[in-house]
């Protein structure tokens, strides 16, 4: 479930953007998720009234860089660090991250710490636990 939904993601957040389109307001509550009658999961954005095209401003680079940062600000805190990278490689279509993609996760890792800081402590929300994982007392 995870993976689909990841894959969903991040193929339709790549397309959005190669359009020209951005949401503005990209943050986890705007994702709905249902259920095709087969039973997979289907991702929704929903409440993007302030997105729009923007197809060769200046801004462009800055309204893409807050849109990945939003999805990232709770992602930070609910997926593994691989799940977040492999989240970048299917968004730029990439098996490898090369050092224009290592740069664009940088910037947007920076605009998310500027724009969303982590309160003291770090994490915002508990860490999934994995299926089979092993706890420690």
């Amino acid at each position: 479930l995870r993976e689909a939904l990841l894959q969903q993601l991040a193929r339709a957040t790549r397309c959005i953007h190669q359009a020209g389109f951005f949401h503005h307001d990209l943050f986890w509550r705007n994702i709905l998720v249902t259920r095709a009658s087969d039973g997979a999961p289907l991702v929704w954005w929903i409440d993007c009234p302030r997105g729009g095209f923007d197809r060769w401003s200046p801004r462009r680079w800055r309204r893409r860089l807050r849109d990945l940062a939003a999805l990232d600000k709770v992602a930070v805190a609910v997926c593994t660090r691989a799940e977040r990278m492999r989240f970048m490689r299917l968004y730029l279509g990439r098996a490898r991250l090369d050092a224009p993609a290592k740069r664009l996760i940088r910037a947007v890792l920076r605009y998310r710490r500027r724009h969303w800081p982590e309160p003291s402590g770090g994490r915002t929300f508990k860490q999934p636990e994995r299926a089979g994982a092993q706890t420690r007392d």
